[in-house]
């Protein structure tokens, strides 16, 4: 039995050394975009890409209008999270925690807890 107890803590012992010395990983970092070396070859646009902006100018209308949709529905969210929260510390303003309580506190004090 002891000498299970020995090999078992040994083996504990190794174990944490073991994750102890191993290497941590490290992050690369991406390298900033540079100028292109002055020997690669001039990059020319396709014939194609002229036609691509007048679609490009009309999608950004309608990003716009996606985009403040967004901006009402988190408003709207955060409006009602700040009426939420204000409702349940009225609720809790209510509830007063007291030695000997009616039935009326202790439903207050339910209706507070329960909300929060």
């Amino acid at each position: 039995m002891l000498k299970q107890r020995w090999w078992f803590g040994l083996l504990l012992a190794c174990t944490a050394a073991a994750h102890a010395q191993a290497p941590k990983p490290q992050v690369v970092k991406p390298q900033p975009a540079t100028a292109a070396p002055a020997q690669a070859a001039p990059v020319q646009a396709p014939a194609a890409a002229p036609a691509q902006a007048p679609a490009a100018a009309a999608a950004q209308p309608q990003d716009d209008k996606k985009r403040e949709a967004e901006e009402k529905r988190a408003q709207a969210k955060a409006e009602q999270e700040k009426q939420a929260k204000a409702k349940r510390q009225a609720l809790m303003n209510q509830c007063v925690i007291k030695p000997v309580m009616s039935d009326d506190d202790i439903a207050k004090c339910r209706a507070a807890y329960a909300a929060n």
